[in-house]
């Protein structure tokens, strides 16, 4: 009589790869590269900033506008160029539009 074939696990990260380890905080499998040894146990990501305390970072800071400030801003900002190159266009004499400065510059 055969022994039966053990079933080989596959990571949780990556369901094509075997393996190497569980989770010490949450006893799920992964592959080498997805757990990291501290102290001689074996954690993943997540329970690794658990176990050493490393605080979570915030997602947004204050300053980070959001896409449609983003947008505001940007079309606010071309209007705004826009203006300002029209008032100056405007102050420059007939004879620059017309191209007649151009003719006389070169005589």
């Amino acid at each position: 009589m055969n022994a039966p074939h053990p079933i080989a696990a596959f990571c949780h990260n990556h369901p094509h790869r075997e393996t190497a380890s569980r989770c010490m905080g949450c006893s799920l499998a992964f592959c080498r590269e997805c757990v990291t040894q501290v102290e001689r146990r074996m954690f993943c990501a997540g329970c690794y900033k658990t176990y050493t305390g490393v605080p979570k970072t915030k997602n947004r800071d204050w300053f980070v506008f959001s896409v449609a400030a983003q947008l505001v801003a940007g079309l606010a900002g071309l209007w705004l160029s826009a203006y300002v190159a029209g008032k100056i266009l405007s102050k420059l004499p007939a004879s620059f539009h017309e191209g007649t400065i151009w003719k006389r510059l070169s005589d």
